[in-house]
């Protein structure tokens, strides 16, 4: 298997991993590690010495780059030099990094930026995880411009491929007192898991990076790692796959003043009140959801909300706070900013394709690709936080109005941190 010579040359280097194996999990060119031994908690699941990880400072360091350093090429981004490290060393059959080379996928068909079916971009229709894959194909073909002066026989392809590599695969490390980022072999072939089986970190004693065990690991169980905490449009076009269900989904917002209002000139002046984006997670404690929240005060503010908080934009300014910060101002003034995050919500949601039930059903059918499915439980996610916000907007409603929260059950306790805002706020505890 193509993991044989990297395994062999690790365990060669002085890495211990001698209690792993790795094999084919049956999903393409994908790998996992799996123990041959039981872990124990704390115990140290593998080790890669610091001369087997290629990071940012010998990617710097390398004859290629330091070409174009000293032709006043600035980078794009940190990762392109690890990219043209990966390439400079898999042209040259002899470099000490060959069993490394051979062991990466040699495409990356679920990662978007491969994509080539016009049906998967279709489905990603109006979502952040769209708006993330045209951000990274046009930064990479920038960084491909720029390369393609100095260096006119990279292709593209190889370009993309190099990069994909790095943005699957680095890890965040500090070396030598020194935050830097780093390609580790074997290390990288660990598949994630949301609750954290192993944890990792470049060790300055050992002058290792070691994979520790958080739990017992029984033999022949995989070993996995947890790679964060991430919306599925971040999981899907940076690793390709997507989570269900995954709390951190998010989705996005534009909320701006009423065209015409005769406040505009004025709240614009005062507060900078302009249209805004907020990502939002299925929570009413997030600070984007107050901070969207804030903002849609101050948009549905009429005269008598705009000299009050012209007053207190003056003592925010006086204490140099980042933003304002607008609690529930009346009865009148919440409606309208819940209304305007509602209408905010349904013009999201009419920028997808197809509806919530819609991706619900599809996920029930068997003939979906893999790419497909990632695409429908991306685009699902933020389906489902929008429907949270909906959702939320009647339960306040009600409680604005002193009625009893609609549905069957006494409502959603995500909702409650708003709802006991209203109820304890002098502005909107009392219907009016």
């Amino acid at each position: 298997m193509v993991a044989a010579p990297l395994v062999s040359w690790v365990r060669s280097s002085g890495a211990y991993l001698s209690d792993v194996d790795v094999s084919a999990n049956g999903v393409g060119e994908e790998r996992a590690v799996y123990a041959r031994q039981a872990f124990a908690v704390n115990d140290v699941v593998l080790s890669v010495p610091l001369h087997c990880l290629i990071t940012a400072d010998l990617a710097m360091e390398s004859p290629v780059v330091q070409r174009l350093l000293s032709r006043g090429m600035k980078f794009h981004s940190p990762h392109t030099s690890l990219a043209l490290f990966l390439l400079q060393h898999r042209r040259d059959p002899s470099s000490r990094w060959q069993p490394y080379l051979q062991s990466l996928p040699a495409s990356f068909p679920t990662v978007p930026v491969e994509f080539t079916d016009a049906n998967l971009f279709a489905m990603l229709t109006g979502t952040i995880a769209e708006t993330r894959i045209r951000a990274r194909q046009a930064a990479l073909r920038s960084e491909y411009a720029n390369l393609l002066e100095h260096c006119p026989d990279l292709g593209y392809d190889d370009f993309r491929w190099a990069r994909t590599v790095v943005i699957t695969r680095v890890f965040g490390v500090v070396i030598d007192g020194r935050r830097t980022c780093a390609l580790v072999p074997m290390a990288d072939m660990l598949n994630h898991r949301p609750a954290r089986q192993t944890s990792w970190r470049y060790d300055q004693d050992q002058r290792a990076f070691v994979v520790r065990a958080l739990e017992p690991i029984a033999v022949g169980q995989e070993i996995l790692d947890n790679y964060g905490r991430k919306c599925n449009s971040r999981w899907l076009v940076n690793y390709g796959f997507a989570l269900e269900p995954n709390p951190d989904n998010e989705t996005r917002v534009w909320i701006g003043l009423a065209q015409g209002h005769p406040l505009n000139r004025l709240k614009q002046r005062l507060f900078g009140a302009c249209t805004k984006e907020f990502r939002l997670q299925a929570s009413c404690q997030a600070g984007q959801f107050q901070a969207a929240m804030s903002h849609a005060r101050l948009v549905c503010s009429d005269e008598e909300d705009v000299t009050s908080l012209s007053r207190r934009t003056a003592m925010q300014a006086r204490t140099d706070h980042p933003c304002l910060l607008v609690p529930p101002i009346s009865h009148r003034n919440e409606r309208a900013a819940l209304h305007c995050l509602r209408e905010a919500t349904l013009a999201t949601m009419q920028r997808f394709q197809g509806t919530l039930a819609d991706d619900n059903e599809m996920l029930g059918r068997t003939d979906l690709t893999l790419n497909e499915r990632n695409c429908i439980v991306t685009r699902r996610g933020e389906k489902i936080v929008c429907a949270f916000f909906l959702d939320l907007f009647d339960a306040a409603m009600a409680t604005i109005d002193g009625k009893p929260v609609p549905g069957s059950a006494p409502g959603d306790p995500r909702f409650d941190p708003y709802l006991d805002t209203l109820m304890m706020s002098p502005s909107t505890s009392q219907p009016t």
